[in-house]
């Protein structure tokens, strides 16, 4: 019961001699509490009885409640004398919630007298003043008694409850419904005796799954819902018979499918064994929630719900004896999906729903590149990590669970695992939202909340239908760049309004991966990811108890700052000293080690036995899966040689150690295998260094990702003598153990641990150090120049074909990055080198009109050049400027004549803008000469393409005049554009 509840008692005395009916009273005790009803003043006739209210704050119905009947006498009318005993009498709870409506009747303990109590108890809230009759099975009553009293012979088939209202409600507005009475059928055959042999029952089938666990993902999930169910049937003893005899049912179902010798291969190999064992599986942690939810409510909530309980524990008994019956049959005659739905009609619809309607409506929400999980465990890892983060989903009181741990040591493979599971974990999906920060891909905290409510959406129609309401109602909220506000419409709202059902429904899980790869920001309007770290801590969704949010991060200062310490908070950490993590370590070695002998012959696994392998290697890892990730990687390119090489290095006294021997380590192999050293050294290095300086500047709103491909990295650049051109596909072969191909073959680093250490001038070996603005530099010239020599001849982009399929992957990639290596630099970064200068001079004062011109042929878009702002006023820097202003001056959505149309507005409204000079000229050119605004309106709308003017002829001390300019235009300029990108 919870403290806010209180209970409404009738007191009734039988026999008591008239004597001593005047000044009598009741003492009530309940612990060290005591509570006294009014004294008797012989004035009222009728009954001997008292009609009081007491919050009783009972904390179990196996609590008890002591009763005296005592008697104060007044000498005088304003005198009182002493009390006087008359008897006493104790009661327990759950024989009040039984008999409520009748009453229970004990006998008073006195010796001279037969005085009787008959006491009548009704649970209310506190502010509440009328009751309500409703039905309740008196099955709920039996599951919520241990050893029951059975009913008098005059019992009522009702008992009487209070509804949950408001304190104002008047009697006409009180709900009352009515239950059907009668027994549940699979509780009625249970005797009290039955839980010793259910428990005895279940301790064998705990152990056949905890062996298959080891060997088969979907045993993992039936041991922790069949060992969860266990620990709470012992503890609730001979109470909640319903309960226990589900859980026999489902026991009876793993023992007919556990009778198999071969289980392990009969998964594998019978698709209709496995689907009805699958089903077994996500039923089970189905029912696991459900009873876990239903055990830790306060009585009167499972009174109130007592309907939808009987009949949910009658469904899922009904389910697991239909499995058992299916265990037992040759052939599957049902479907496992319709054999057991139970879901509820409405969610049927929910996938026509999100096909017709949710992608349409919730478009403004889409902006990220949502991120799937990197990775996960190899089975049999970690196992103990995985149960204890599903012990606290399924029972744990704290709303948010955060996983830390230092680069490497496995966050990202444990949140995979747990995606997976969630997936599975009952026949409906758990797992609300997977979310996923990368420091390349998605690292703007502004657009969590966005993307929550998208993956929300998806996840159930109902919030879908509310969050799209909250689109429909504002749909500028997703602007809004304070994110508590967004958290308040797009998240609480639709939880407020469904939260009830949702509740009922079990757990749904938020994960979120990589929280400290969202970036910081020194000012505090766009510090987002200090905006939602503050959310964290102030528990978000305390109201909404059945939201689970998992965190994953390294333990970074801010982050450690605000998630340490705090009573909402589970703060784990991933250990890498345990026991377990090393076992773990030494489990996945042994697994890879033995995949790379059956590719390499016995030699290398007599190799392995004699190094001790697995041991030495697991020594080196320092507990860091990605080190023995990366290592059995880079083995399997020359499996001898290089696992000779690992194990003659020294075994590192830290995991920062671990990882800089072992990329050092894999650096110098692939160096040492082939051509020159120095020569091969420095062509690493620039295949690094561009890959990590493209993916830092990949787009992280534009779905349309471009993909660095080892075709771009390979292209030849002329031109500039601090720009090396380098055979990137033969370097590539080389770095595989380090370097990942993602499914769309973007290039990338294995894991985030080799951009830090190649980075750090400290840890990593100068031959191979990286500084990632030489490599932005590095594209600009290239992607520049590139512009260059195409613009000069060609308005349009090439036609497909085989012969032009390099040419159009580079202009793609060239059109999307080329700004945004621009903006990422400096303009003294630019100016500091000359061949990077001159270059984006040539192209902004004579290309960059024919490059506004090209780009809306494959939807591709140039953006803003530069934020910074100005103030040596330098030349170049002014050129910068006003090309950036020239470029984000029309919207993305224009058709090209359009944007041709409002830059020339632009021109004409902006006359001391550097870009007037370099291109009214063209403008005047397209017209045939004419500088009348009509004609050059006119040009324009032919569509015809802006001609290749020398800027070195311009005169641009006397600019050309316009003639007939609209005043307004003159005045104002085109329309603004709502975005800062332009095609």
């Amino acid at each position: 019961m919870s403290p806010e509840d209180s209970c409404f008692l009738v007191i009734t005395v039988l026999n008591l001699p008239f004597g001593d009916i005047v000044g009598s009273y009741v003492v009530i005790k309940h612990g060290s509490e005591r509570y006294k009803t009014m004294r008797l003043d012989g004035t009222k006739s009728g009954a001997i009885q008292w009609d009081d209210r007491f919050e009783l704050k009972l904390s179990s119905i196996t609590d008890s409640l002591a009763f005296e009947l005592r008697r104060r006498r007044s000498f005088f009318k304003y005198i009182s004398g002493p009390s006087r005993l008359l008897g006493t009498s104790q009661v327990q709870v759950r024989e009040l919630v039984q008999c409520r409506d009748q009453g229970v009747e004990v006998l008073v303990n006195n010796r001279d007298r037969n005085i009787k109590f008959v006491i009548r108890a009704t649970s209310d809230f506190k502010d509440s003043v009328e009751e309500a009759t409703t039905p309740i099975s008196r099955d709920l009553i039996r599951s919520e008694i241990a050893d029951s009293t059975p009913l008098t012979e005059n019992a009522s088939n009702t008992l009487q409850v209070v509804q949950m209202r408001d304190a104002r409600a008047s009697e006409s507005d009180l709900p009352t419904r009515s239950v059907d009475l009668g027994p549940n059928p699979h509780a009625a055959i249970l005797k009290p005796s039955t839980l010793s042999k259910v428990v005895e029952a279940a301790d064998p089938i705990i152990q056949v799954l905890e062996r298959l666990s080891k060997v088969h993902p979907i045993a993992e999930l039936a041991w922790i819902a069949v060992f969860g169910i266990y620990e709470i049937v012992k503890a609730i003893d001979k109470r909640n018979q319903d309960i226990v005899a589900l859980y026999k049912a489902m026991l009876d179902t793993y023992q007919m499918a556990t009778q198999n010798d071969s289980l392990t291969e009969t998964l594998k190999s019978d698709s209709n064994f496995k689907s009805i064992f699958d089903t077994m599986v996500k039923r089970s942690m189905d029912c696991y929630m459900f009873i876990s939810d239903y055990q830790s409510e306060n009585v009167l909530r499972r009174i109130f719900q007592s309907n939808d309980v009987q009949n949910l524990i009658s469904e899922y008994t009904q389910i697991f004896k239909n499995l058992e019956k299916q265990l037992t049959e040759t052939q599957i005659k049902m479907t496992t999906v319709s054999l057991l739905r139970i879901t509820p009609q409405i969610e049927q619809i929910s996938n026509k729903f999100a096909d017709l309607y949710i992608d349409k409506n919730l478009e403004p929400l889409k902006k990220g590149n949502t991120l799937p999980p990197k990775s996960h465990c190899l089975h049999g890892t970690r196992r103990n990590t995985v149960r204890r983060i599903m012990d606290w989903v399924v029972k744990g009181k704290e709303p948010i669970f955060w996983l830390f741990g230092v680069a490497g040591s496995g966050k990202s493979s444990l949140m995979g695992t747990l995606h997976n599971m969630f997936v599975d974990m009952g026949f409906k999906s758990r797992l609300a939202a997977f979310i996923r920060f990368d420091r390349n891909d998605y690292n703007n905290a502004s657009m969590f909340i966005q993307t929550l409510a998208y993956k929300l959406a998806h996840f159930d129609h109902r919030l879908a239908e509310a969050i799209v309401d909250v689109l429909a109602e504002n749909e500028q909220i997703v602007d809004v760049t304070d994110i508590s506000k967004q958290l308040d419409r797009l998240i609480f709202g639709p939880l407020r309004k469904h939260g009830e059902d949702l509740r009922k429904e079990g757990s749904i899980i938020i994960i979120v991966d990589g929280l400290d790869e969202c970036t910081r920001s020194d000012h505090s309007e766009t510090n987002f990811r200090g905006q939602l770290l503050k959310l964290l801590v102030e528990n978000p969704f305390q109201d909404f108890p059945f939201v689970r949010l998992v965190l994953a991060s390294r333990p970074e200062e801010d982050i450690k700052r605000m998630l340490t310490g705090r009573k909402h908070i589970v703060a784990f950490p991933l250990d890498t000293t345990t026991d377990e993590t090393q076992a773990d370590i030494k489990h996945f070695l042994e697994h890879k080690l033995s995949e790379t002998g059956l590719h390499s012959g016995s030699t290398f696994l007599e190799l392995c036995h004699e190094r001790d392998a697995v041991n030495q290697l697991s020594m080196r890892a320092s507990g860091l899966f990605i080190w023995a990730s990366t290592v059995v990687t880079f083995i399997a390119g020359y499996p001898e040689q290089r696992l000779r090489r690992i194990l003659d290095t020294d075994v590192p006294v830290n995991a920062l150690q671990a990882l800089n021997t072992l990329y050092t380590t894999a650096l110098d192999s692939v160096a040492g295998e082939g051509d020159s050293n120095e020569d091969i050294r420095a062509d690493i290095r620039v295949v690094l260094g561009r890959i990590m300086a493209a993916n830092s500047v990949r787009p992280h709103v534009w779905s349309d990702v471009l993909p660095l491909t080892s075709a771009i990295l390979d292209r030849p650049c002329t031109g500039s003598s601090a720009v090396k051109s380098v055979n990137a596909t033969r370097v590539l072969e080389k770095l595989w153990s380090i370097v990942q191909k993602e499914e769309d073959e973007t290039l990338s680093f294995l894991h985030k641990s080799f951009d830090d250490f190649l980075t750090d001038y400290t840890r990593c070996p100068k031959e191979y150090y990286i500084d990632v603005k030489e490599y932005l530099l590095d594209w600009t010239f290239i992607c520049t120049s590139y512009f260059i020599d195409f613009l000069k001849s060609n308005v349009e982009y090439p036609r497909d074909g085989p012969e032009s399929e390099a040419d159009i992957a580079f202009l793609d990639f060239a059109m999307v990055s080329w700004n945004m290596f621009v903006e990422k630099l400096s303009f003294q970064d630019l100016e500091s080198r000359p061949d990077v200068r001159d270059a984006l001079k040539t192209m902004l004062q004579t290309y960059l009109l024919r490059l506004m011109y090209l780009g809306k042929s494959k939807n591709r878009y140039i953006g803003k050049l530069t934020d910074e702002k100005l103030e040596n006023h330098s030349d170049f820097g002014q050129l910068i400027c006003d090309s950036s202003e020239f470029i984000t001056c029309v919207g993305i959505f224009e058709e090209r004549t359009a944007r041709m149309f409002k830059r020339f507005q632009w021109l004409c409204h902006k006359r001391s803008s550097r870009m007037y000079d370099y291109y009214m000229p063209v403008f005047v050119a397209m017209a045939s000469g004419s500088r009348r605004y009509p004609d050059i309106i006119e040009a324009i709308e032919k569509d015809l393409a802006p001609p290749v003017l020398d800027s070195g002829s311009l005169d641009v001390d006397s600019p050309i005049e316009i003639l007939e300019i609209p005043e307004k235009i003159i005045l104002e300029g085109p329309k603004p554009a709502r975005r800062r990108f332009a095609w």
